[in-house]
């Protein structure tokens, strides 16, 4: 009788170790998502450097010659969607968990932004608007779907998520009402007015210093790598939009007006 032998195929399993309380990436699939993650992080500090994206202070010039929105529907778009989506996995009972119900007061509190406190004028780059709301919804489901339930976390983690992510979303609202104020004066003005009060004394943007605290509060609270990552590429792409503007403002403004000593994004480093 021959001999029957059996070949064992490997398994096509693969899982990361955790880092401490950080749960790391599930299988092939979450680690090939973070490796990406990871990759993008220095591509998103260059690429903004490079070629600021086209909203805002950076809005394109030449708007007939391009598939142009008002600003205040992209705005609406880019916040909106995400917003319903993380609604939409908080309730979904297996993914009921703290990062979810993060991420849907953050952005829902964004589109509140956008309807009661910005004044939004000119226009943006319809694709801007949607590669924007769409890496928003990406990165909306993959932490919704990846966070630690509050049975696997650890508390401390989910109360220090909740505390930084209000210190960030607090600092970031009152510097975007200052910035709604100083739209005010603007339209009363002849001449661009650069932002005061608060730390814009300090920081060209510190909103986005304060978005990027609500990120590390939503990264907290979901203790999963990939929240982590996300809070790395966001500050990475906060650095290379606030340096932007900050040279903006030195090209724009007197030394008077606009000290060349003042920082880009946090106040006294960097």
């Amino acid at each position: 009788v021959a001999e029957m032998r059996i070949v064992m195929i490997p398994s096509l399993a693969f899982q990361l170790p955790a880092l401490g309380p950080i749960a790391p990436p599930s299988g092939i699939a979450g680690t090939a998502i973070a490796a990406l993650q990871t990759a993008t992080i220095f591509g998103r500090y260059a690429g903004e450097m490079e070629k600021p994206m086209p909203y805002s202070k950076f809005a394109v010039e030449t708007p007939e010659k391009l598939d142009v929105i008002p600003s205040f529907n992209g705005m609406l778009t880019i916040y909106s969607i995400p917003g319903a989506l993380g609604g939409a996995m908080y309730f979904m009972s297996h993914f009921q968990n703290l990062a979810a119900l993060l991420l849907t007061i953050h952005f829902c509190k964004r589109v509140l932004e956008v309807v009661f406190v910005h004044d939004y004028s000119g226009s943006m780059e319809r694709k801007a608007g949607t590669t924007i709301c769409s890496y928003y919804s990406f990165i909306t489901i993959l932490i919704s779907a990846t966070a630690l339930s509050a049975t696997e976390s650890y508390p401390e983690f989910q109360a220090a998520g909740i505390i930084v992510f209000i210190v960030g979303q607090l600092g970031n609202f009152y510097h975007h009402y200052l910035l709604s104020q100083l739209s005010k004066k603007r339209s009363k003005s002849s001449r661009y007015i650069p932002p005061e009060g608060g730390m814009f004394s300090s920081a060209a943007m510190p909103h986005y210093l304060f978005e990027s605290i609500s990120w590390l509060g939503i990264a907290l609270a979901s203790q999963q790598m990939h929240a982590f990552l996300e809070v790395f590429g966001s500050f990475a792409y906060f650095m290379a939009r606030s340096r932007n503007t900050n040279q903006l403002y030195f090209r724009t403004f007197s030394e008077e007006e606009w000290p060349r000593t003042r920082n880009n994004l946090i106040p006294g480093i960097y």
